[in-house]
This record gives structure tokens, sequence and C-alpha cells, in this order.
């Protein structure tokens, strides 16, 4: 039974459908959907190896132009060529030429003869088509009309004795692409149809549908021949027998060339091989089948109601995996359905409901964390930077110990003489003062950006260059300490000075501890160092280490104060104290 939330989920998931099938009834996706097919189609072509044996391509070349000469050719060669696929036993044979002009009239008459004797010939027509695209609230926007306008035939003596026609125009995607074929009237049949028609004496209805061509890598898928070579005679005796042929151009200065599916690995092809494919495509009734829309929107509404449900019960990064194994499945269904039922299913709507539902329920969960978010920054904010807290709370709980290697600041402060002060004085009036301290520590603390890392009894430690990479870390750490000196020592309300030790290199910054408690601080021989330095400063100096001096050398006033062998340490180290210049005394940074 559904709970509460999973009843919102679902109406979240209906609307994220709703609007996916608008987008899927427009062509937006239209080019996208298209290209996934062409890749789609190109691994259905790799894994079918075959060949096609009762369809042999006639070539215009280089080799017959050569030969011939330049085109258009006398007429008298084609008839010649009729004559000889007619003898050698052709079955059916197709001109992908346009003969709509008379020539020489000798010309002309020789190629009538062979056609009339031949009785196999099919030629082609052109329709001066126009396209009109529908508009309409029930998804009408995609659909596509083409109308017929005039007919260019060929001449009348050619028309009247060929043995049939077919139009030779194919229809081209919104990307020049030629992938299916289209009926226009019943009455008008096109080109490769109609010789396939002829080559089978069979008539089919499926044209009433939109089909997709079913193009084949393979450059040896058909048999070709050069035009040239069959005039001569130059093939084997049963080379032809039986066979539908179709002479067309492929040599590319006669330009008969046009963008396919396979376009990105093979080029253009020819237009008489496209009309041999779809010829193919009729004889092995293997045309590529599309699925009705309104069967593809009752799937989509189903889809996003599912996945909106899953994507509500899980976490962002699962809702990424999700996403990826969905994208993966419906690649996959696609190639299949494509291999196994020669049916093209669109893919990409189905995709883009899985990425607005992740999209929408990480808005969600979103919203839904800024709360507890805006509470707990609220808690920290008066001992941690906005930049840790941030950091911290969107730490994913497998990753909440694990530390990184960076350049930091590090600053040590301590009120000098503590001790003694203390001593015969109130703990009310101890306290009072250490917090006046530790106060002021706080708020010039957050004001430069930096990270108080933990207060250690009448001192703190603080370092810049974490959470978040601050390029000038060592400064910032230098200016917080000349800020310090500066208010301390103009404050009547405090009455001792402060010693400071900075030091600057890399370390280990991270959630230090177990999950039940741990700290956000810093470790290692940089943090070390820095503790050392602060213990060889007096009340009011600042002191700092050579990689600090490295860094803001020219910019503040520094002299080297001595050279010492750290606790811990072999050689000598360089420490440098920082003047304090009356400029900097009462400056608000």
């Amino acid at each position: 039974m559904l709970n509460f939330k999973d009843r919102e989920w679902l109406l979240l998931g209906l609307g994220t459908g709703i609007i996916t099938v608008l987008i899927f009834l427009t062509p937006i996706l239209d080019d996208l959907e298209l290209l996934s097919y062409d890749y789609r189609l190109y691994i259905k072509s790799l894994i079918e190896a075959e060949s096609q044996d009762d369809i042999v391509i006639v070539e215009i070349d280089k080799e017959s132009l050569e030969e011939v000469g330049k085109w258009p050719w006398p007429r008298t060669y084609h008839a010649n060529l009729i004559k000889e696929l007619n003898q050698a036993g052709a079955k059916i044979i197709g001109f992908d030429i346009l003969f709509d002009f008379p020539k020489e009239r000798d010309e002309d008459r020789a190629l009538a003869k062979q056609l009339l004797k031949s009785n196999k010939v099919v030629l082609p027509y052109i329709l001066e088509n126009k396209e009109i695209r529908q508009l309409s609230l029930w998804g009408l926007i995609r659909s596509r009309k083409l109308e017929s306008g005039e007919i260019r035939y060929p001449i009348e003596i050619f028309k009247n004795k060929a043995r049939g026609l077919g139009y030779l125009n194919l229809t081209q995607d919104s990307d020049g692409k030629v992938r299916r074929i289209d009926l226009i009237k019943e009455d008008l049949t096109p080109f490769a149809i109609k010789l396939a028609e002829e080559y089978n004496q069979d008539k089919r209805d499926f044209l009433a549908k939109e089909l997709l061509i079913n193009f084949h890598h393979s450059d040896t898928y058909f048999q070709s021949i050069s035009f040239i070579k069959v005039l001569e005679g130059d093939y084997s005796e049963d080379f032809f027998k039986d066979k539908l042929v179709v002479v067309g151009a492929t040599e590319r200065l006669l330009r008969d060339y046009l963008i396919t599916p396979f376009s990105f690995v093979k080029g253009y092809l020819p237009g008489v091989v496209i009309q041999a494919e779809i010829i193919d495509n009729y004889l092995k009734d293997s045309f590529i089948a599309t699925i009705d829309d309104w069967l593809v929107v009752g799937c989509l509404v189903l889809f996003s109601l599912v996945t909106a449900i899953i994507y509500g019960r899980l976490i962002p990064i699962q809702g990424v995996n999700i996403l990826v194994l969905s994208f993966i499945f419906m690649s996959l269904l696609g190639v299949l359905f494509l291999i196994n039922f020669n049916l093209f299913i669109p893919i990409t709507p189905f995709i883009l409901i899985s990425i607005l539902n992740l999209v929408i329920s990480n808005l969600r969960a979103y919203w839904q964390s800024e709360a507890r978010k805006n509470h707990l920054q609220y808690i920290f904010s008066r001992y941690l930077s906005k930049e840790v807290i941030e950091k911290v709370i969107n730490l994913p709980e497998k990753d909440y110990l694990m530390g990184e290697r960076r350049e930091i600041s590090v600053l040590f402060i301590d009120l000098s003489g503590f001790t003694s002060f203390s001593e015969g004085k109130s703990s009310v009036e101890v306290v009072e003062i250490l917090n006046k301290y530790l106060a002021l520590i706080i708020d010039e603390v957050l004001k430069f950006g930096g990270t108080l890392d933990k207060f250690l009894g009448d001192g703190a430690m603080v370092f810049f260059g974490a959470p978040t990479d601050q390029l000038d870390h060592a400064v910032c750490a230098i200016e917080l300490a000349l800020s310090l000196q500066s208010k301390v020592e103009n404050n009547q309300q405090l009455p001792l000075p402060i010693s400071i030790g900075i030091n600057t290199g890399r370390a280990i910054v991270g959630n230090i501890g177990s999950t039940k408690r741990s700290d956000y601080t810093a470790i290692g021989d940089t943090v070390n160092t820095a503790a050392r330095i602060e213990g060889l400063a007096k009340g009011g100096e600042i002191l700092i280490g050579e990689g600090t001096y490295q860094q803001i050398e020219g910019k503040f006033k520094v002299k080297l104060k001595s050279q010492v062998v750290l606790r811990g340490k072999i050689n000598k180290e360089n420490i440098y104290e920082v003047i304090r210049e009356e400029s900097y005394y009462g400056k608000e940074f």
C-alpha cells in the first residue's frame, strides 16, 4: 500500500511524465533521437553479416567515364547496356537516370527500341514535392505531409515503352540524412519499390506506414560491376542471370551522393546504392518499423511514475547510479528491438524522464536539508567560520573522517603571564577576563576568514588555508596577528599582552576522531613548529617561521630575530619577528 510520501512522489512523477510527453510530441528531441538511431543501426549492421545476391549495381564510375567520355553519354550506350543485360539473363533493369529531355533522334530511337524489346526496364521520374508540417493540439506537430506538385516524366517515347515508372525522390530528415521512404499518393510508387514489385511479381500494402531504411555497413553487401565492363562482356556467364540490375552513378564528379545514417563512418552514399538498399528491404521484408506515438505516450507516463517512486526512496548518489543504469538499459533495449524485431523505439524521452525525476528528487532533498543546515550553522557560527561549517555539514558519513594534505598557515596565540595574573584573583574574575580575550580572538578570526581550531587554556590555535583554498593564507595570518596585537594594546579591559607564533607549511587537515566525536583540526610538523615558535615569543611579539617568511617577504616589515634549534629538530631554523608599524595600530581590516 502506498504511503503519503509515495503518493507525493507519484504526483511529481505524473507531472514529469506529462512534461516529457509534450516535449516528445514536438520535434525538439527528433535530431537527438535520430542520431541515437544511426548508432543503433550501425551496431545492428555490424552484427548481421550477410549479403544480397539478387541485386547487381552497374556503376557509372571513373573507369567508365574515362573509356566512354564526358557525361552525359550518347543514349546508344544505354541501349547497348540493356541489350547486353537482356542477353545475360537479367530479370529486371532499373535506371537511376532521368531521361527527361530529347537528344539525337537516332539515339532516342535506339534506346526506345531496346526498352520495348526487353520489356524489363523501369524508369524514374521526379516529383516537385513540397512538405507541409501540420500543427495540432494532439501532437500532430510532429507529423509531416508530403504533397506532389509538378511531375518530371521521361520523354514520351521512353515513358510509353518502359515496363514501369517510379518516382526517384528520397525523403531527407531535418539533419539532411536519408533514413526513410514515404508514400505520397496511392497511385504514385517509389522507383525502388516499383523495381522490387516487378522483380517479385507482387504488391504489398505496407507502404501506408512510415518505414525506415535498413542500411548495411558492408561495402561488399551488394554485387557491383563497372558500366564499361558490362559493355565489353567482362563478367562471368551467370553473373546477371535472374538478377535485378540497377544502373546509376557512383563517381563523385557526377554528384549523386546523399547523407545517410552511416555517413559518420562511410561518408556520403551514391543514390543508386540507397535505391538498392530500399529494394533489398522490400525483397527481404526487412524495413525498420516505427512504434505508434500513443503507445510511447502511455509507456512514458508509466515509466515516469515508476522512476519517481524509485528516486524518492534513494539518496542522491544512488539516484545517479539509477540514472546511469536506466541510460544503459534503454540503449540496450533500443538496440535489441532493432536487431530482433526491426523495430525503432524512441529512447531519448525515457532518458529525459530519468534526468528530470533525478533533478526533482535532488532539489526536494536539498530543500528538506536546508532547514537542518541553517539550524546547525546558527549553533556553530559562534565557533567556526562559515566555510568550515558548510564543509563539515556536507560531508557524507563515509568521508567524515577522511583528511587531506594541504598547505596552511597556523597561529598559536597565548596570554603572557596569565598564570601569575590569576593568582590571588577569584575564579569569576579569571573567567571574566579570559572570556574577553577569547571573544576578541573569535571575532577577529571569523572576520579574517580563519578557522578557529581550539582553545588551549588561556590561548587558541587558528589556521588559514583550510577547509577552503586561500592563496594568501600567510598574509591573512599576519594581518590577523597584527590586528589582535593592536586591539589588545588599545583595550584597557585587556591587561595582559599576547604572544603569537606563526608557521606555514603542509599539514594534514580533516576530522580527527571517531564518528561519535571528532574535531576538525590540523596535525603535523608544521603545527608543532608553530606551537614551539609561539613558546619563544614574548608578550606583544609576533614570531614567524621560515615558511611564513618566504610567502610574506616584502609585504610586511620583518627582521631576523634569531637562529634556534627547536625541540624535536636537528638543524637551526630562522625565527623572524614581525615589526608592528604605527600604521597598523587601530587599523580596521
